[in-house]
């Protein structure tokens, strides 16, 4: 199945346009300001509706000419088999075989916030009820118009690699991976190391010596300081990306002193990893990707290596699932 038709309405800049999709990669192509960015934000907004970071429509979002008048989108899917049809077949349209998706949001003017409320149906008639379960069906990864690839890729709690690993299932490889045994035996070679006893000499010699003379506690109250910890997420966060010099780890480059566009390469393979896990790990039946300005920062053979090497991931998983790129 791939998403065949797709029609906004009222939303941004767009007062009213449908486009026609095939099945693979779609690229759309226009000057500034010509509402590709809306467009994407709109599938955005659709295909990941019910996941817990997805985008939301806001106040904002409502057409700039008419923002009383709701918001709209339809999604029509054109399905290849029976079990497509069986799996969604509270989105089933008999009178056009395909898998249709309504969704309208109206601004409530008269609650002081500017509530906003939608209604989402499935199929000809309004009012078909679409389980949770079906949108679990559907997975989208995007990547945005990066202008700063090194804050996603830096130690901290945007960094992606982090995120990425901790949503691997470690069973995917094998027993030795278990991340509460990782984590445990990390901790313990860190404890017999000579790192935290440093740490905890400058900590009494120091900090608890002068914190002992600011308070009027009698018990003396000192601080600990560690690097322990039983979280495996907060471990990987805190990860950092390299780039060798000559294939030597020893001398190496930091990410502020690497490329632009080869930041935002290591980004996009981050990203593509994340697909690849959870085409393996969900039980989806269309996965979808949405890339903002894959050209930012790259040269022209760099934008058609990346373009090529689409076309094959695009060609690899159509053998094996419904996949669509946008």
């Amino acid at each position: 199945m791939y998403l065949k038709t797709f029609r906004i309405k009222n939303f941004r800049g767009i007062k009213e346009t449908t486009l026609n999709f095939s099945s693979g990669i779609n690229i759309l192509i226009g000057e500034n300001n010509a509402g590709k960015t809306s467009v994407l934000d709109a599938l955005r907004i659709c295909l990941s509706f019910k996941e817990h970071n997805a985008l939301r429509v806001s106040k904002k979002d409502f057409n700039i000419y008419c923002p009383s008048e709701d918001i709209e989108f339809d999604l029509s899917f054109s399905i290849n088999n029976d079990y497509e049809r069986a799996c969604f077949i509270e989105l089933y349209n008999a009178n056009t075989d395909a898998l249709d998706i309504h969704f309208r949001f109206n601004l409530n003017n008269k609650s002081p916030i500017g509530k906003i409320n939608s209604t989402i149906w499935g199929g000809e008639n309004e009012g078909q009820n679409i389980p949770n379960e079906i949108f679990q069906l559907f997975i989208n990864v995007y990547l945005g118009a990066l202008r700063d690839a090194k804050k996603y890729l830096s130690p901290g709690r945007f960094n992606i690699l982090g995120q990425f690993l901790s949503d691997i299932d470690e069973k995917k490889f094998s027993e030795e991976y278990d991340k509460d045994k990782m984590i445990d035996d990390l901790n313990n070679r860190i404890q017999n190391s000579s790192f935290l006893d440093f740490v905890e000499d400058v900590n009494e010699e120091y900090i608890n010596n002068h914190l002992t003379n600011l308070t009027f506690d009698d018990n003396n109250l000192n601080i600990g300081i560690t690097s322990l910890s039983k979280d495996f997420e907060e471990y990987c966060k805190n990860l950092k990306i390299i780039i060798p010099l000559i294939n030597n780890f020893s001398s190496s480059l930091e990410l502020n002193q690497n490329g632009l566009g080869y930041n935002n390469i290591i980004y996009m393979s981050i990203l593509l990893s994340r697909l690849s896990i959870l085409k393996e790990q969900e039980d989806s039946l269309f996965l979808s990707l949405i890339i903002e300005e894959p050209e930012a920062h790259l040269q022209p053979q760099l934008q058609n290596l990346f373009f090529s090497y689409l076309n094959s991931i695009n060609e690899e998983l159509n053998k094996k699932e419904s996949f669509q790129i946008f």
